[in-house]
């Protein structure tokens, strides 16, 4: 491995190495539709369409009350209390400056409450609905698990370490653990270009087309939740390990005790890469759940009343 996870910066073209990972998930996916692994899982990659999902997986879902969309939505804006803390009082040496801004810090917890009574429906439930999104995935493809190499073309090309989370998901959710922990400026110039190669390299090796604009869709619905999922960490995780006041201390991102802390490194720069990134998309991602939610969303929703 090149550098360890969060550690962009010792890289000498970012983007150059995501685009090769995703190239290699690319591959890894369509290898699955072509029966590469059938004897591994012991059944050939499902197939079915969208009628057949929502036919197979509505009968067991419930209505669920008023009272427990309002429970979520109190869960949910009380743990984005402790991220925002975090953000502005633990990690602030850590932060960009255009973070430091509590009235914008205000308003991605405000539209993630809202948005919270159906994170299960757009990260989950509507991530499987169809197996052309779905094949076998490596859960956590970073620049550290992987090995790189120059072809004789002058070509980046990489193998594949860490084989334990192999398995069979909706592999657009799946690459939240290869990008949570790209540099947002990376995010910002090449996000589109990174799963273009995807998609490109998917079908070229056997898979079905797939329209890019689908997958960033469903990639950006599954990424609304993680900034969410990401702050639950700080007092199961990062707390446990290191203490407020220590953090605090730490003079930024480069700071020799920061980079020697993995668990608290990877977990900290997670939050602070998500958080940022919600905001430099000002209002996109609510945006997206409400053309989502009102069109092709529409069926998963759970029902409150």
């Amino acid at each position: 491995p090149v550098c360890g996870k969060y550690q962009d910066w010792l890289l000498p073209n970012p983007a150059e190495f995501y685009c090769c990972l995703f190239r290699a998930m690319g591959r890894l996916a369509a290898w699955d539709k072509l029966g590469r692994y059938d004897a591994y899982f012991g059944e050939p990659c499902p197939v079915f369409d969208e009628e057949q999902y929502i036919a197979y997986c509505t009968p067991g879902r419930r209505d669920q009350t008023l009272r427990m969309k309002q429970i979520t939505e109190e869960a949910v804006f009380g743990m984005l209390d402790t991220g925002i803390d975090y953000l502005m009082n633990v990690v602030r040496n850590m932060m960009p400056s255009d973070m430091l801004n509590l009235v914008a810090l205000k308003r991605i917890q405000k539209e993630l409450s809202e948005m919270s009574p159906w994170f299960a429906d757009m990260s989950e439930y509507y991530q499987g609905n169809n197996c052309n999104f779905n094949a076998a995935m490596h859960q956590n493809l970073q620049a550290d698990n992987a090995f790189f190499w120059r072809d004789e073309y002058g070509d980046l090309e990489c193998g594949v370490l860490d084989w334990g989370g192999f398995t069979r998901a909706p592999f657009c959710q799946n690459f939240l653990g290869c990008l949570s922990g790209t540099d947002i400026d990376v995010m910002m110039a090449h996000e589109e270009g990174i799963v273009r190669c995807f998609r490109d390299e998917y079908h070229r090796c056997g898979g079905p087309y797939l329209e890019v604009e689908d997958m960033l869709e469903r990639y950006h619905l599954a990424f609304i939740t993680m900034v969410y999922n990401c702050c639950t960490w700080i007092e199961r995780d990062i707390y446990k390990t290191t203490k407020k006041e220590d953090i605090a201390s730490w003079s930024g991102v480069l700071d020799d005790r920061f980079q020697a802390n993995f668990r608290v490194r990877c977990r900290s720069m997670t939050v602070i890469n998500a958080w940022t990134y919600y905001h430099r998309r000002g209002s996109y991602f609510k945006d997206l759940f409400d053309k989502w939610s009102k069109g092709r969303g529409k069926r998963y929703l759970t029902t409150y009343a």
